[in-house]
């Protein structure tokens, strides 16, 4: 397997209640970074994954208009700054 993310299973199981939102995250984590990627608008990663976050739970049972769960909002901030790779 290339990339394993099931690590994050236990949270979104925490969070809604079903570690296979995580599936979901993901696709559309994914969608959105091509599509940002062949229309050429810039997004910093953690911006698209938190972006992605947004999108998928409002379908989850408890999620409020702001998308992610009220009591738990706070733990899903993406990083603001840039990280670089070294060369």
């Amino acid at each position: 397997m290339l990339l394993d993310l099931a690590a994050m299973d236990p949270y979104f199981e925490r969070v809604f209640g079903d570690a296979g939102v995580r599936r979901a995250w993901f696709n559309q984590m994914i969608q959105s970074a091509l599509v940002t990627t062949v229309t050429g608008a810039y997004s910093q990663f953690g911006a698209i994954g938190m972006a992605a976050l947004t999108m998928t739970s409002p379908a989850r049972p408890g999620a409020r208009p702001g998308g992610l769960p009220a009591p738990t909002a706070g733990r899903w901030r993406a990083s603001a700054r840039p990280h670089r790779c070294g060369a």
